[in-house]
């Protein structure tokens, strides 16, 4: 079964990229017996070309990974002098705040451990008990109200 390929649009750009690449592939397997001027095969320069464009990749990789680490240092001390300055600007404010009038500070306020929430368990424990106990309670009631209501023969 034959495939046709049109000559214009997305299929002839494939088919044109896939004959370069047929034409460099004889090349390099047909024709790596002859040898330029120099005595090395094609394959060899190929190579070689290749392993120089590594290296210099592998070195301008280095470069940006240390530009890198320089960055991440610098960001890291100045996030920590914003921390220290915004600290100092708080208590400045809390200073002023304490010289304007009659405010003493107790303690500084903290952030609780859990968040403050609604304790389910502790609530559905305590509406139980609650509840068993108004019902017992209700019943001594009727029972003593229908014995003061009953009769005496």
């Amino acid at each position: 079964m034959a495939v046709v390929i049109e000559e214009g649009g997305i299929f002839g750009d494939v088919k044109n990229g896939l004959q370069k690449r047929e034409k460099v592939l004889h090349f390099f397997f047909h024709e790596s017996s002859n040898c330029n001027s120099r005595g090395r095969s094609p394959k060899r320069l190929i190579v070689g070309d290749w392993r120089r464009r590594y290296n210099t990749l592998k070195v301008t990789i280095n470069e940006k990974k240390m530009r890198l680490d320089d960055l991440t240092r610098q960001l890291d001390i100045c996030t920590r002098a914003y921390g220290n300055l915004s600290s100092k600007i708080e208590e400045a404010r809390i200073v002023k705040a304490m010289e304007l009038g009659e405010v003493k500070l107790v303690s500084t306020a903290f952030e609780p451990r859990r968040p403050v929430a609604p304790n389910k368990r502790r609530n559905v424990t305590v509406a139980g008990i609650v509840g068993l106990m108004v019902g017992v309670f209700m019943a001594f009631c009727l029972e003593f109200w229908q014995k003061s209501q009953a009769p005496t023969s």
